[in-house]
């Protein structure tokens, strides 16, 4: 045995195949098993290439060339200096002839299959990388024949993630095109699309939608007819893919998917040449086409007050029917969108510009580029409101150092000639000073639940006294109070007195806070009322906050109709308001939001309050709360969702549930929106 272990190290050490160190990492561009390209911390590449019989070889990479070392074998290797991060195509040139190199994968760019290699970004580069726990949309390939050119076409198609299993769900489309010299896979390729795509769906920042890319006909090297001018040459070139996607790519696409058909729900967008088709096809087709965006866009000497007949004069009209114009630019390039961008503004018509920090008309580019646009599509006015909550710091799983404490607290309630006695929980923050006063947050549990519920390790990994107090000791917020009621009369009796009745004690909760929890909490501790009596409470209003979970949430927005003389805060989570007719069936969310509308009319201080409503995408009663504030927005004119007096807001967490472990989280978030250390 030992005379075989020597015979392969010596054979592993003859053949240079014993272990050695190589710089950096595999690039991932790189095919399986080979160990070159490389790329290092300090974004230098490392290339390799065996060519015992070449006089001379180089590598051409980022505008440069690298001349290559040989050895004895005939190995060529060489090194650059550090390189821009993103993807860049080079090419080996092996005695004057540029050709792949036979390590990597090959990219159609530069008008022909070509090698690439990505210099990696940091964390800030996650939104193109695949992600654990995302879920993974899919993209495939279909052929279709085209009658205006009379041959087989073929498109790349991607449909997200819950498509497969949405049922008979429709869903918008974005057609997005690649650039001069490059193809229908460059955006899957090099573009990352599909991880693009996957995570601003599963962050909440895009809607769900099919993105389709075809061969804009610009894949060759652009070159003029005998004869003809520059303008004449660019009019023609690609033009040929303008019938096919009017005429044969959309009704293919939405005789084969699920797709909304309408002008509403169908967006265009391309990088640098696709940029030129996205604007000849949207803009003469705009009865087709209500988004539309150009990344890089090569659109030149464009007249804002003449193009396309006239589209950008009229500007009225065109913002009626264009619901997002969208152009953006890499700061290292010089193609003159953002002038662009100010002749259109200059005409009245809207555009948004991006500018993508210290990139060239390069891939990086557009990948960020198309990560902006996506996140403006298909969405109501209502919808771009929404804000997206993010997860919280990893910090909150464990104590804080400095810790406070939750103590029962017990107190009389009166019910006509009768008094019970009930309870509540009580959190006093670290500290706790009768000599200062201290601003209070009631909190209702949902159905089932009871006074414990927000502080019960049982019920979320991270349970609201740890909330509350890294908000504190962070000095994120300054300390508050924090009770927790119950709307039964006793453990006991959770759940026994039915839906009905539970309502009806929504409805009158507003009683009980004003006229007896409040006055015992805020007068056993120290706060800002003074006195016991409804004015006393409406004078210490503002430093007072009401809000539930669930049923809670139902609680609260009662609470906000019958009592917001005694609470100007109100934190709605995952529930929307349930008004009936006599009859008792449940009213549209549109009717509720009037109902509300006139009960805040009608109060003295039903103009002098604030909403902060959160709830998850995946929470049983998050699209019913969503459509209820919608309804607000529209139908409640009481309630301002922007601007300098905007007093509600709706925030909705990607994935979030109907569960404590995600309610706490919502109120690591709005409790400083509400009394932030500032």
């Amino acid at each position: 045995m030992k005379r075989i272990l020597t015979f392969i190290a010596f054979l592993l050490t003859s053949t240079g195949l014993w272990a050695q160190t190589l710089p950096g990492k595999v690039s991932e561009t790189a095919i399986p098993g080979a160990e070159y390209p490389r790329v290092d911390d300090n974004r230098i590449a490392y290339f390799q290439v065996n060519a015992p019989k070449a006089a001379k070889v180089e590598v051409d990479v980022c505008g440069k060339k690298y001349e290559m070392k040989r050895d004895d074998k005939g190995v060529w290797t060489c090194s650059t200096q550090p390189l821009v991060v993103g993807f860049h195509y080079y090419s080996i040139i092996v005695d004057g002839v540029s050709v792949n190199d036979p390590q990597s994968q090959t990219y159609f760019g530069c008008c022909r299959q070509v090698s690439g290699i990505e210099i990696p970004e940091g964390k800030e580069a996650d939104y193109y990388r695949p992600q654990q726990n995302v879920a993974k949309g899919q993209v495939r390939e279909l052929p279709y024949y085209s009658k205006s050119q009379n041959k087989w076409r073929r498109c790349f198609v991607y449909t997200p993630a819950e498509y497969e299993t949405s049922g008979k769900k429709k869903y918008p489309v974005l057609y997005l095109q690649h650039g001069m010299g490059e193809d229908e896979t460059g955006w899957s390729k090099q573009g990352y699309m599909q991880h693009i795509m996957d995570n601003a769906i599963a962050g909440g920042e895009a809607k769900p939608m099919i993105v389709v890319m075809d061969n804009g006909d610009c894949s060759m090297p652009f070159t003029l007819a005998k004869g003809e001018t520059m303008a004449e040459g660019h009019a023609r070139y690609g033009k040929s893919f303008y019938k096919v996607i009017i005429d044969e790519l959309i009704p293919t696409i939405d005789k084969t998917f699920r797709t909304l058909t309408d002008r509403d729900h169908r967006a265009m967008a391309g990088l640098s040449w696709g940029g030129h088709e996205t604007f000849d096809v949207t803009l003469t087709n705009l009865d087709k086409f209500s988004y539309i965006g150009g990344f890089s866009g090569a659109i030149f000497g464009l007249d804002a007050k003449k193009a396309y007949d006239g589209v950008f004069a009229k500007s009225e009209e065109f913002n009626k029917k264009v619901h997002y114009l969208f152009l953006s630019i890499g700061s290292e390039e010089n193609f003159g969108t953002q002038k662009l961008v100010e002749s259109i503004r200059a005409t009245g018509c809207k555009c948004d510009f991006y500018e993508s920090p210290g990139t060239h008309h390069e891939w990086l580019t557009w990948r960020r580029s198309l990560n902006q646009f996506v996140k403006h599509l298909f969405k109501t006015d209502f919808e771009k409101k929404i804000i997206n909550v993010k997860p919280v710091p990893q910090s909150l799983s464990k104590s804080a150092a400095k810790q406070g404490k939750v103590e029962l607290f017990k107190y009389m309630v009166k019910r006509g000639d009768k008094k019970i006695e009930k309870h509540a929980r009580v959190y006093l923050p670290y500290g706790y000073n009768k000599r200062n006063r201290y601003n209070v947050v009631y909190l209702m549990h949902g159905g089932g639940d009871n006074s414990t519920s927000f502080f019960s390790p049982e019920r979320a990994p991270i349970p609201l006294t740890q909330v509350l107090d890294h908000l504190i000791e962070s000095k994120k917020m300054n300390p508050v109070i924090v009770v927790t009621p119950t709307f039964y009369d006793d453990d006991e009796n959770i759940g026994k007195n039915g839906m009905e009745n539970a309502i009806q004690e929504c409805r009158d909760f507003h009683k009980e806070l004003q006229d007896d929890l409040i006055p015992a909490v805020e007068k056993h501790y120290s706060t800002y009322l003074k006195g016991k009596d409804s004015t006393a409470v409406a004078k210490s209003r503002d430093h007072r906050a009401f809000g539930g979970f669930s049923m809670g949430a139902l609680y609260t927005w009662y609470q906000l109709a019958y009592g917001n003389s005694a609470v100007k805060h109100f934190i709605p989570l995952s529930g929307d308001l349930w008004v009936y007719d006599a009859a008792k069936k449940k009213q549209a969310p549109a009717v509720a939001a009037t109902w509300m509308n006139d009960m805040l009319e009608k109060s003295v201080y039903g103009k002098d309050i604030k909403v902060y409503a959160y709830t998850g995408t995946k929470d049983l009663a998050g699209e019913p709360q969503k459509n209820f504030m919608e309804a607000l927005s529209k139908s409640a004119p009481l309630f301002r969702f922007d601007g300098e007096n905007k007093n509600i807001s709706l925030s909705m967490k990607p994935g979030g549930d109907h569960w404590y472990g995600d309610i706490n989280q919502y109120l690591y978030y709005a409790l400083p929106l509400i009394w932030g250390n500032k």
